[in-house]
């Protein structure tokens, strides 16, 4: 009787156990899991490429543990699931989440060249089984067939079009002339970097833009996407040999933005002075430099050089006419995260040199636009004389101290405390980015000269200029 009663009281106890840990384990449907989102979207990923990892929080908000019977991808062609480092969909099975805990799923994807050089629209559900009810988390990803260009010299002439993107890793040289047509997309991997020592004619149009930009598609965080973070790629050089004529650049309609440099451009001095033709551009969001022009002629009209971590625009030797232009430096603003490689260097938005003995002289031109920034001063103009300076500036915004010289008048001096712009901070919480449009009651409204404005009449948008028989200064009108 003693031996049966010493084998009942184990068996007893493992039954207790069993038990206890069933009644742990809630099997009522009406026990729910909560997950962080209700879809998964990829931005555009390029074929043949692993693309980055997205996240998806699983929580259990019940006072029991929920035995998740299964996940899995209900047609596990594109996506790949990672749990807990269990990438084998077999093994994706019994998996227990206590009681107000949670667990991450982790996501991938990589698609194959398909047919069409358009953009795809890829979509999958990621299906949870558990509580004998299903729950599907949607997912999306735009898929793209693009052109790799790997350490690319062009020999002669070279013309991209439109018809699918690049994606260019390392250095892109093109010896002969660039052509680029509208509608061109340049996605840059990091250090990439663009030369071109032949003639450049970029041209885009204000609904079909070129565009060059860095090749990281997600976020480097949760609302904030890397295509915001400057310093991506290396930038566009635009040389001139010492032996080779001068050439004559055109640049319109493209959008060049979180580079370290947007587009340097150089004649050398023994050389005739090449000439570039820079119109309704923008280009912003760099670590280092927007625009540089070094023993160039130049013409800007109607573009938007923003937010640089040094000059937006840098002048030496040349003589440069610079119309309707927007000119503003609030890169890294205090309310801003983190997201840059660089600070803001304490310099002013618009740099003209006229000081370095290896280039030829400066000479500048400058109406009907607007400079401002975060700092005071926000035009330095560096010149051993500067009342025979050569060039005149009037009817521009500035923020900056009055320029008692002959050749300024009738500019509109601010300050830092105007509200000049749209929005000049980033806000991720709100979704807020920058817009360097004028403000309703910006001060820059209505003082352009208009008999210059008449000669460009439409705005970097396309809007017209003098709609109101008035004109605005900068490259927006109202």
């Amino acid at each position: 009787m003693k031996k049966a009663y010493k084998i009942f009281l184990p068996l007893l106890c493992l039954i207790i156990v069993a038990t206890a840990c069933e009644e742990g384990i809630t099997t009522n449907p009406a026990d729910r899991l909560s997950f962080s989102a209700d879809t998964l979207r990829f931005d555009t990923l390029f074929t043949e490429q692993t693309s980055p990892t997205i996240t998806l929080k699983v929580y259990n908000p019940n006072s029991k543990a929920i035995l998740i019977n299964s996940v899995r991808l209900e047609q596990n062609r594109f996506f790949f699931l990672n749990i807990d480092g269990e990438a084998d969909p077999l093994n994706m099975r019994d998996i227990r989440i206590e009681a107000k805990d949670s667990m991450y799923v982790f996501l991938k994807a990589n698609f194959s060249k398909h047919s069409t050089n358009d953009a795809v629209l890829l979509t999958d559900r990621l299906l949870f089984n558990y509580n004998d009810q299903l729950s599907a988390i949607e997912i999306e990803a735009v898929s793209q067939n693009v052109r790799r260009l790997t350490n690319q010299t062009y020999e002669g002439d070279v013309t991209f079009d439109n018809t699918m993107p690049y994606l260019v890793y390392d250095t892109l040289l093109i010896l002969g002339n660039l052509t680029i047509t509208e509608g061109a997309k340049f996605y840059m991997h990091e250090h990439s970097v663009i030369f071109c020592l032949g003639n450049v004619v970029m041209n885009g149009t204000v609904g079909s833009p070129i565009v060059f930009r860095g090749d990281r598609t997600d976020n480097l965080f949760t609302d904030v996407p890397y295509d915001y973070v400057s310093g991506n790629w290396l930038g566009i050089y635009i040389l001139q040999e010492a032996d080779a004529p001068a050439r004559a650049h055109t640049i319109n309609c493209a959008n060049i933005h979180s580079a370290a440099v947007g587009l340097f451009c150089q004649s050398p001095q023994a050389a005739e002075r090449s000439r570039l033709t820079l119109t309704n551009s923008v280009i912003y969001n760099m670590s280092a430099y927007g625009v540089t022009l070094q023993n160039i002629d130049a013409e800007l009209i109607n573009n938007e050089i923003s937010n640089c971590s040094m000059y937006c625009l840098y002048l030496s030797g040349g003589k440069h006419t610079i119309i309707h232009n927007t000119i503003a430096s609030y890169f890294n603003s205090k309310e801003a995260p983190a997201m840059h490689y660089v600070g803001h260097e304490d310099v002013a938005a618009v740099y003209i040199n006229d000081v370095s003995k290896n280039v030829a002289t400066t000479e500048t031109y400058m109406h009907n636009n607007v400079i401002a920034g975060s700092r005071q001063n926000n035009l330095v103009l560096a010149t051993p004389l500067l009342n025979r300076y050569v060039g005149s500036f009037t009817h521009n915004y500035l923020i900056n101290d009055t320029l008692p010289y002959p050749q300024f008048s009738d500019n509109i001096y601010g300050t830092t405390g105007d509200t000049v712009f749209v929005n000049t901070v980033f806000r991720s919480e709100t979704h807020e980015y920058y817009d360097f449009r004028l403000d309703s009651l910006s001060p820059a409204r209505g003082i352009a000269d208009t008999a210059i404005a008449r000669l460009y009449q439409t705005d970097r948008l396309g809007n017209d200029r003098l709609l109101n028989g008035v004109a605005d200064a900068g490259c927006y009108a109202q």
